[in-house]
């Protein structure tokens, strides 16, 4: 692997889709990178009070355009001229800010959740128009995709609302956004709405409190088919029927498989085209390695500061997790599995557990087997596969509060995790006893078809592109040996004049300014 010149960025420093470019907002501009050369090819000016009151920067789907999201203001611009240019106003007070915003399917439509989940906003840029839609059951960034989803191909809305403690799901046109139909799941607290087998079938699961159930429909509201857990439990706790359900729910990127987490060792994997168990995958509680089964342990770092992992040969047992006195009391807060997701091709599963959160299992599905158990010193924060090159692995580890998070790359190929870069390369480590916490690395793929493929790692200050290849053979970038970069614009000064398309303004509260939490059970997330 090898890396570029670190280059100046801030918290908000995004990869196109298309894995092309890179906005970064600095200051009062927004600077456009090429990520192949890292030259600056375009600097949008942003008003002062929107830089310093931003708190979301998004590329549209086209990587055409960039949304700026800053106080009580959307602004969006062109990425590379200054060819277009909207600003969504919203009157409310800088208190009652948006909590999430995002494009739709397409560059013309942005989604904006509003505080409390009142009001869902679905605008058009290209008309000039505002659908509202009110209860949205999800509204904050962490769960929010799960209360929408866009039909692949025709760009139908599925929403899940809640009124009167009763859920409710509508289906709505592409382009007017106007409600097709709606129907009541039968749910008491569900939890998603996916758009699942390419669009063939709406998913619906149940809160884990209410039991294991995930539910199919039609697309027209018919209820096609019912998970109620998994048949074969086996030797596993009695009562199993009656114990909490469904924890997490992680479909793949192919929309045909989906893992099912719950509060056991187990992970039930789902195929969605008919809404069967295809299979279920237990972690073991002692791993025994063998040819088909790579187990790599994290040793002692090196005299370079790099972590080094050596293969092993006997037989152990992942060291549980550490629990506080309040976690200890309460099973069900260490219990389950913490994460899952699949790799482009849904060949691979990754997985953390509850109780090993310093331990990486790696499934092989179509052998039902495991491929790979990874054992690090630190905590596994996150993992993300690539999104277009199979069996290939970004893992983020954190060890205390003061060092930065370590970042490592899995390749079956590989010979044992990789460390991306190296916590010296953006900043010292603070070592000093009481010292405040610092910024952690950031890490993501870029998502784009190159031969190495690319990641961008930043911790909010400084940043760099990491290249996991051999770099004798590089052929997809030109970084070059430079200490710094350029930031003289490659294309020159775009023409002044942009148009601006008015957009009608927005009120995220009511009539009488007041703001009424409906029974979604909010309010114990606003206590914690």
């Amino acid at each position: 692997m090898f890396s570029s010149p670190i280059f100046k960025t801030s918290q908000f420093c995004v990869a196109s889709p298309d894995g092309l470019l890179l906005a970064i907002l600095q200051q009062a501009r927004i600077v456009v990178r090429e990520i192949t050369t890292l030259q600056v090819v375009h600097e949008i000016s942003i008003p002062n009070d929107a830089a310093s009151s931003a708190f979301s920067l998004v590329w549209a789907p086209s990587s055409t355009k960039v949304l700026l999201a800053a106080g009580d203001k959307l602004l969006v611009y062109s990425a590379l001229d200054s060819s277009f240019q909207a600003t969504v106003k919203n009157p409310a007070s800088s208190s009652a800010k948006p909590t999430h915003v995002q494009f739709g399917p397409t560059d013309s439509e942005v989604a904006v959740f509003s505080h409390f989940g009142l009001k869902l906003a679905l605008v058009n840029l290209a008309t000039s128009s505002v659908v509202e839609v009110t209860n949205p059951k999800f509204h904050r960034p962490p769960s929010v995709s799960r209360g929408l989803s866009f039909r692949p191909g025709s760009h139908h809305l599925a929403l899940l609302t809640r009124t009167n403690g009763k859920d409710s799901i509508s289906i709505h046109l592409p382009g007017s956004r106007s409600v097709e139909r709606a129907f009541h799941p039968d749910t008491v607290d569900a939890q998603g709405v996916l758009w699942a087998s390419k669009g063939r079938w709406l998913i619906v699961w149940e809160s884990a409190a209410h039991g294991h159930k995930m539910l199919m429909y039609t697309p027209d509201g018919h209820l096609f088919n019912t998970w109620a857990g998994p048949p074969d439990i086996g030797a596993e706790a009695q009562h199993f029927d009656l114990g909490a359900g469904v924890k997490h729910f992680h479909m793949d990127r192919l929309t045909t498989k989906a893992a099912v987490c719950d509060y056991t060792p187990t992970v039930t994997i789902m195929d969605l085209t008919i809404g069967s168990q295809m299979m279920r995958l237990a972690h073991p509680e002692t791993v025994t390695p063998v040819d088909t089964l790579q187990v790599w342990l994290e040793q002692e770092q090196q005299p370079n500061n790099l972590p080094a992992f050596t293969r092993a040969t006997h037989a152990f047992s992942p060291p549980e997790r550490t629990t506080s006195t309040t976690a200890a009391s309460s099973s069900d807060l260490v219990s389950g599995c913490f994460l899952a997701d699949f790799d482009c091709v849904s060949g691979l599963l990754a997985t953390v557990t509850e109780a090993h959160r310093s331990t990486l299992w790696i499934w092989d599905l179509n052998s039902v087997d495991l491929r790979s158990v990874i054992m690090f010193h630190g905590i596994v924060s996150s993992v993300a596969w690539h999104p277009l090159v199979p069996e290939l692995l970004l893992i983020t580890c954190t060890t205390d509060s003061t060092a930065p998070s370590t970042v490592y790359v899995w390749d079956p190929l590989l010979g044992g995790p990789r460390p991306v870069a190296s916590p010296a390369q953006l900043r010292k480590p603070t070592t000093k006893p009481g010292a405040i916490a610092g910024p952690k690395n950031r890490a993501a793929w870029i998502s784009a078809q190159t031969e190495p493929p690319l990641l961008l790692i930043h911790d909010g200050a400084n940043g760099l592109v990491v290249a996991v290849g051999d770099a004798a053979l590089d052929t997809a970038v030109s970084w070059g040996d430079n200490s710094h970069l350029s930031a003289k614009v490659l294309h020159g000064a775009a023409p002044a004049g942009p148009k601006v398309l008015d957009v009608a303004e927005m009120s995220f509260a009511d009539e009488e300014g007041t703001v009424r939490v409906d029974d979604t059970f909010d309010f114990k997330k606003q206590k914690t």
